[in-house]
């Protein structure tokens, strides 16, 4: 039996979008434009580590820091700064904060929200896949974003997720390694902030002492097209495109091998 063009244009799709999601390294820089008065002010403290593993707290703490800047809708005070705050203000970052201490910390730091949680689940389990046994990145994480004005709790979001979750044929879909998983789950449930922070500002901005008006998508200056960030995002996405072209010829090749077999 033939394999059917409609079989063949799903493999081609599934292929375009498995180059797709190659990994990419997590960025953010800042403009030239001060946007220190227009952002919400955060700081973002290391998680309660309740897995078993070492560190786990620290490392989501850090990787968070870039997707909180890339939402546009706060301002990151610098970690150093962070820390310092806690050793003069005596709070340790591996224990739930009271409500004073969160007060003590958006003084010290000048920080508007805290950026807190805990890590449940960090860890990598085994299972099989087309007879073979493969590793499947786990993790599950809680995260917080708490006022300093009086330590409510403005916005809250759990998130669990599988480097298997969705997966389908030949395996495309699926995540490997566990600092991807982290930076997709991480990805997902700050884009879902910040879709909130810029429906509703004035919701947040009741949670702070200043009146701030925060920068949405439409308010940023376009960059010009000859800005080198621009064109390196031109480059990437050139070599995306021929990566996926390259893809999508060795599934036509693999198809047209199997058909030949099928038909002698």
């Amino acid at each position: 039996m033939k394999i059917a063009p409609f079989n063949l244009i799903l493999v081609v799709i599934l292929a375009s979008f498995l180059a797709s999601c190659s990994t990419k390294p997590s960025s953010f820089y800042r403009s030239s434009v001060n946007y220190s008065e227009s952002r919400f002010k955060a700081a973002i403290i290391q998680f309660i580590n309740l897995s078993t593993e070492r560190d786990a707290g620290k490392k989501v703490a850090n990787l968070l820091i870039t997707h909180v800047l890339t939402s546009g809708c706060f301002d990151v005070i610098e970690s150093g700064e962070v820390l310092k705050a806690m050793r003069d203000g005596k709070i340790r970052s591996e224990e739930n904060l009271s409500i004073d201490e969160i007060k003590q910390l958006g003084k010290l730091t000048n920080a508007d929200f805290l950026f807190m949680g805990e890590v449940e689940e960090y860890k990598i389990d085994s299972s099989t896949l087309l007879g073979e046994k493969v590793f499947v990145p786990e993790i599950s994480i809680i995260l917080r974003l708490v006022s300093t004005k009086d330590g409510a709790i403005v916005w809250s979001a759990n998130h669990h997720r599988r480097g298997d979750d969705k997966i389908s044929m030949f395996g495309m879909g699926r995540i490997d390694s566990i600092s991807s998983l982290m930076d997709v789950i991480l990805e997902d449930t700050i884009h879902a902030l910040a879709k909130i922070v810029k429906q509703q500002p004035e919701l947040f901005n009741s949670y702070t002492n200043r009146n701030i008006v925060t920068i949405t998508t439409e308010q940023k200056a376009p960059r010009p097209s000859n800005s080198p960030d621009l064109k390196n995002e031109i480059e990437e996405l050139k070599k995306e495109k021929e990566a996926v072209s390259k893809e999508v010829l060795t599934l036509k090749n693999k198809l047209q091998e199997i058909e030949t077999s099928q038909a002698n």
